[in-house]
């Protein structure tokens, strides 16, 4: 099955897929481009059974500066782990996403050039879908 334009997004595409579950018939697939890799709608191609096959976009960094996806983000342990090392807990949002804040690690540390300018120290966002688009984001890698 093929999605033409007028019954969905422009750049989505919906084919049937060659694997069967049991008792399932075939696995809808759908592809788009990075502009439909948001983690909502993400979850929602996959809430309704489909497979969603879309790009996220790559953390962007400012100037030769760390990006976000080079700091460890353990949504299970609750913590992030910055290119040095250090180790912080996540700070809960009450939008389901949070932040990691390194300033207490900050001045002293030797990377900090490469990390932040920001007087308070690095600190790191984590999106309310953050397990969506690290999971999307590895799985186009």
């Amino acid at each position: 099955m093929e999605v033409f334009a007028g019954e969905a997004p422009s750049a989505v595409t919906a084919h049937e897929g060659s694997s069967e579950a049991a008792n399932e018939g075939p696995a809808i697939e759908i592809f788009g481009d990075s502009s439909y890799g948001t983690a909502s709608i993400v979850e929602h191609i996959e809430g309704k059974g489909a497979l969603a096959h879309v790009k996220v976009q790559a953390p962007s960094s400012r100037k030769s500066m760390y990006s976000k996806d080079e700091f460890e983000i353990d949504l299970d342990a609750g913590a992030v782990r910055c290119p040095r090392g250090v180790l912080v807990v996540i700070q809960p949002h009450s939008d389901g996403g949070g932040h990691a804040h390194f300033a207490d690690h900050c001045e002293d540390c030797p990377l900090r050039e490469r990390c932040t300018s920001a007087k308070a120290g690095r600190q790191v966002k984590i999106h309310p879908h953050e397990r969506t688009i690290a999971n999307k984001a590895r799985s186009a890698a």
